[in-house]
Order: C-alpha cells, then structure tokens, then sequence
C-alpha cells in the first residue's frame, strides 16, 4: 500500500509475482516493458492511477481476480500477444477505459465483471485488426455504460478485431454488446 506516491511498481523484470489484497493509489504500473509473465492480483484495489496500471507488448499467465478498478486510469494494454490470462469478478466502476487492450489474445477469460460509467468500451481484442486472436471467452458479464455512452449507435462495450473462437455467453448491457463484424464466428 503505497498512497498517493506516483512511483513505477514494476520494472522489466518482474516474473513470478503476486499481490494480495493490496491497494494501489495514484501510482503508474509497468511501462514499455517487453514480456511480463506469472503476475497475479487478487482482491487488489486500483484507484486514482493515471492512463495503463498495465502497458507491454507481451504477457503470459497473467490472472486478475476479485480486482476493483474505481475512479482509476485505464487496465490493461498488450500491444503483441497476451497469453493465458484470466480477469475473473472484476468491478470497473467510474474509470477510463478500457479494462483489456489486446492486439492479440490466446487463451484469455474474462468473467464475471460489472461493468460500470466508464469512459468507452470496456473490452478490445484484436486491436484494430492487429494480431488474430484465439480462444477468447467473455461470459457472465453487465456492462452498465453512461446513458450517453448507451445511447450512441456507435458504441459496443466489446469490441473485437481480427479473432476467430471468441465465445461470448451470459452477458448483459444497457448498449450495443459487442462490435464483431470483423471476426470470424463466434460460439
């Protein structure tokens, strides 16, 4: 717990690494890193940092679970391939959005999470028809976006590039759910 310091948590690095119940206050996370692997939060607090906690090309096995992201930067940005991450009963209340950048993803699960008066959509996978994507998961999810947000044709709460085998299931959302018209087709 480190409040109101603006310091980097993490370096280049940092492998095999996990916090528990822990609060993040006005911090930056990991910046222009490579590769991250094995980094785990669990009933972590986020709030007050500015733009990524999270920017690198890659990641593996990275899990994030009964997480709060409230009045917080952005979540997480992989600008190559992250592989093998779970983000499970996450509340992202109030934030920047979004919670998950990927340019690609394998084998990624997002579930569970409430979804709330963020800034835009919440979920980007394939990044503008970047990397193909695969074996992606988003299930049991309510995106509750601002009613601006809800009522702009344009708006999805995921939004999905170059992907095939994304499996989308018991999702909710007061918007457009999700933008897929340039992926393969989904389970």
């Amino acid at each position: 717990n480190i409040p109101h310091a603006n310091v980097y948590t993490f370096s280049e690095k940092f492998l095999r690494i996990e916090f528990d119940n822990c609060r993040f206050i006005n911090i930056k996370g990991t910046i222009a890193t490579e590769f991250l692997q094995s980094i785990k939060f669990h009933k972590c607090k986020h709030r007050g940092h500015d733009e990524y906690f999270i920017n690198c090309k890659d990641g593996y096995d990275i899990r994030v679970s009964f997480a709060e992201f409230e009045s917080a930067g952005r979540g997480f940005k992989f600008t190559g391939l992250l592989r093998s991450a779970c983000f499970d009963d996450i509340l992202y209340q109030s934030s920047l959005s979004p919670l998950l950048n990927a340019a690609g993803a394998f084998c990624v699960s997002i579930n569970n999470g409430y979804f709330e008066l963020n800034t835009d959509s919440e979920i980007y996978i394939g990044d503008n028809f970047g990397n193909v994507s695969a074996c992606v998961t988003i299930s049991n999810n309510i995106f509750m976006p601002s009613e601006a947000l809800a009522n702009d044709s344009s708006y999805y709460s995921i939004r999905v590039g170059n992907s095939e085998n994304i499996f989308l299931y018991c999702n909710s959302s007061t918007a457009n759910l999700c933008d897929n018209q340039n992926s393969m087709p989904f389970g």
